[in-house]
């Protein structure tokens, strides 16, 4: 659960509708809140199954471009999806949608192994 940024109420962040308008539009009056902003917006994605496990993710700068924002925003933006466990970053390849939430915690071997 987070906060909804538009009324400040809990909800799951799989299912907010924030338009790339709505990001570009408010990203100049509340900077701190672009990152959250960009973070729901690929949250939706995700959640509504426009954007699949496994799918690569645009590089940040790209990102950058595609929502007029600072790159060091959408790098913090990447980084609440990953704390969500909704992203991971695999060095050298990309950013990618995890399938059901993905926990960052290291695996406990089996002791069979």
């Amino acid at each position: 659960m987070c906060k909804d940024v538009r009324t400040g109420h809990d909800r799951d962040a799989r299912f907010v509708e924030v338009s790339v308008s709505e990001l570009k539009a408010a990203a100049g009056r509340v900077p701190e809140l672009a990152y959250l902003r960009v973070a729901d917006d690929i949250a939706a994605r995700i959640g509504s199954g426009e954007l699949t496990p496994r799918t690569r993710l645009r590089a940040e700068r790209e990102l950058a471009d595609y929502y007029g924002l600072a790159y060091g925003t959408i790098r913090r933006a990447m980084k609440e999806l990953r704390a969500r466990g909704l992203a991971v970053s695999v060095q050298g390849r990309g950013t990618f949608v995890c399938g059901e939430r993905h926990s960052t915690a290291p695996r406990r071997r089996s002791l069979l192994t």
